[in-house]
């Protein structure tokens, strides 16, 4: 019995440990200051400091003390106790309307309801490779080259032996084991996402499901264990895809543009003016200026106005009328849906140094 207060204390201690694991505190500022006393002045330091758990709550605190660390201590022991949640919209960096005012200026800002790029890259991306193919028909493929590309990927992935459990539909129980192996990539993913955030990287969440994916896929071709079908792979990858831009086209909320429709449009037309040019002039150029460069030029379009998902839609659509783009469909999957999230954040960081 005498060993309960004790037990109790320790475990007060961890609860309080694990809490203050929860949130990320930041030193705003840090200032000395000088309280006139009997006999002098009595200097001392206080500190500015906000803390937030990274999912909606945060908060801020003043602290004075005679050392620094006593006056961070406190500031952030004050800012714990001011939490305040801030509803989070859908992911977004931007979860409420922001006025700012710099001297004679002012600065609105709004989140923009998803969809609006999506729209432009799907009505750009087509029409801006197809005007760069009929200004160079030579750049087509011909019948011979389209037959010998055509289904590439299948026809060097043996598909592995269908089979399924007595009483069982083939088809159907391919269908299912596939799902199941995405749902499994998903959750798995998660946990290394975790992981990775865990080590102070800042990477979109889905980067830890195509790493499991990809070691799955890569460990079963090696081994035969599982067999993945890619004809079945491709069937679900087209079914998300649809289910995809059908999704955020039907989400958009555009009487949240009310206030802004001008400003709105203005921008997004110098932004769709400042792609087209980089996709008609520029990036066919740097990327081999031949079929495939063109292809990849139309998979910009839809990257830069909308989403990686956008990209593969333009270029699914070029390729199932002009012929397949195999270096188009490495390149572009690639660097839109992975390789640019690594180094995403670093290019945003080193900007907002550059103009601080």
């Amino acid at each position: 019995m005498a060993h309960e207060p004790r037990r109790d204390r320790e475990r007060g201690g961890r609860d309080r440990e694990e809490r203050d694991s929860e949130f990320t505190d930041k030193l705003v500022h840090i200032n000395r200051v000088a309280k006139v006393v009997k006999g002098g002045r009595r200097f001392g330091f206080a500190a500015l400091v906000v803390v937030g758990d990274q999912k909606g709550r945060v908060g801020f605190g003043h602290g004075k003390a005679r050392e620094v660390p006593e006056a961070i201590r406190k500031a952030t022991d004050a800012a714990k106790r001011g939490l305040t949640r801030v509803p989070l919209r859908e992911g977004r960096t931007l979860h409420h309307d922001v006025l700012g005012r710099h001297g004679a200026g002012k600065v609105f800002l709004r989140a923009a309801p998803p969809g609006t790029g999506i729209i432009a890259g799907g009505l750009l991306g087509g029409p801006i490779a197809t005007y760069l193919l009929r200004q160079r028909p030579r750049w087509i493929p011909s019948e011979a080259a389209r037959e010998r590309v055509t289904h590439l990927v299948e026809d060097r992935t043996a598909e592995p032996p269908t089979s399924a459990p007595v009483g069982e539909d083939v088809e159907a129980y391919a269908l299912v084991k596939h799902l199941v192996l995405l749902t499994v990539s998903v959750g798995a993913g998660a946990w290394v996402s975790s992981g990775i955030e865990s080590m102070g990287l800042r990477l979109p969440a889905y980067i830890g499901a195509m790493i499991v994916a990809a070691c799955i896929r890569n460990l079963d071709d090696w081994t035969r264990v599982i067999g993945i079908s890619q004809k079945t792979m491709d069937d679900l990858g087209e079914v998300a895809l649809t289910l995809f831009l059908v999704m955020a086209l039907m989400t958009l909320r555009l009487w949240e543009l009310a206030g802004v429709v001008v400003p709105l449009f203005v921008i997004l037309a110098m932004q769709v003016a400042l792609v087209a040019a980089l996709c008609v002039w520029v990036v066919p150029r740097l990327m081999g200026s031949d079929y495939d460069s063109v292809v990849m030029a139309g998979g910009f379009c839809g990257f830069m106005l909308g989403t990686t998902a956008n990209a593969m839609a333009n270029m699914g659509a070029l390729v199932e009328r002009y012929g397949p783009a195999p270096k188009a469909y490495l390149v572009v999957p690639l660097v839109g849906a992975f390789g640019i999230d690594f180094v995403n954040g670093l290019l945003i960081t080193a900007t907002i140094n550059f103009w601080r």
